[in-house]
């Protein structure tokens, strides 16, 4: 007798199985993903239009995912686009100006009936067009004038913030972007993350971090900037860049680096000061300095504790 209760239920539980499994099959079966872009080919700064539509199913109103992939494999946009009652999702970016050439993969998937949709396609950026050869007539004023220009354009870029206003000009901004689509972008993404973990970094530096090309940084801080992400300040002879959400510093001559050394060095100083009294001696933003102590209490280079309602920070001891 229980030798069969056991093989009852074992049949049961693969039928089960089975029913599942073919329920899935079916599912799958009913329901198909198709994405139906129009070009296969396209150039920078041109709008891209991407109907996705799902087909052969009474379940037409859906959620359908769309990633898009730079040539080299790392994500360049992903949305989420409901269907209207025609079973369709139409998905609709702008290539950005400074858009590698090759080929972009799409990746469009759902959920329908408890199964899994995918679809696949791509298109292709294709290079700028070279311009043909124009014969220019050599004048030795037109000789003089652009040896002028380029002496003109080294000593501008001599400096950073004559480099960035100097590279500004030729900036392709002459499409305005949505605030919400600004940050779609994953260099702004990469932009935003790193100035929010080291705020107050100038260009150079910020351009060599990121490892950037000149057109392209200058291109995507303006973007942030004009949307109100992030904001400038001149130093000298360097731009330093600041999220929003943080105030600039007082004294924005100090680089990050130099600004934990003194926080150290004070604390080292004057064991058992508080934050506010740090905001006080170094005339930096109250928001800087709060970031740069959970940064030093976390890697460990200082320690803190709560003095009745006030935290107070103390330098590690050494052995």
């Amino acid at each position: 007798m229980p030798a069969r209760r056991i093989s009852r239920a074992f049949l049961l539980l693969s039928a089960a199985i089975l029913l599942a499994a073919f329920s899935t099959a079916a599912a799958e079966d009913a329901a198909k993903l198709s994405i139906q872009g129009n070009k296969s080919d396209y150039y920078r700064g041109e709008s891209v239009n991407i109907p996705v539509r799902i087909r052969d199913t009474n379940q037409t109103l859906v959620n359908i995912t769309l990633e898009v992939d730079y040539p080299e494999g790392s994500l360049f946009l992903v949305r989420t686009q409901g269907t209207d009652p025609s079973g369709t999702a139409g998905f609709s970016f702008r290539l950005p100006r400074d858009a590698p050439a090759g080929i972009y993969n799409l990746t469009a998937s759902c959920r329908v009936e408890n199964a899994s949709l995918l679809a696949q396609s791509s298109f292709r950026v294709a290079p700028p067009k070279k311009p043909g050869p124009v014969d220019i007539p050599v004048v030795p004023l037109a000789g003089t004038a652009l040896i002028g220009l380029l002496a003109a354009g080294i000593a501008v870029t001599a400096t950073e913030t004559g480099k960035f206003g100097f590279l500004a000009l030729f900036a392709p901004l002459f499409t305005r972007l949505n605030r919400d689509d600004a940050l779609d972008n994953r260099v702004r993404h990469q932009i935003l993350g790193y100035l929010t973990e080291n705020p107050g970094q100038h260009y150079n530096a910020l351009k060599k971090a990121l490892s950037i090309t000149n057109g392209g940084m200058v291109y995507h801080l303006l973007v942030l900037e004009r949307e109100g992400f992030i904001r400038s300040q001149r130093d000298g002879i360097l731009k330093r860049f600041y999220p929003s959400s943080i105030r600039a510093t007082e004294k924005p001559q100090r680089t990050p680096d130099e600004l934990v050394l003194e926080i150290i060095g004070t604390i080292e100083k004057r064991p058992g000061i508080t934050q506010k009294e740090l905001v006080e001696r170094l005339v930096v933003s109250d928001e800087v300095v709060g970031y740069h102590l959970r940064k030093l209490v976390r890697d460990s280079r200082i320690i803190s504790w709560k003095k009745g309602r006030t935290r107070v920070y103390h330098p590690v001891k050494k052995a």
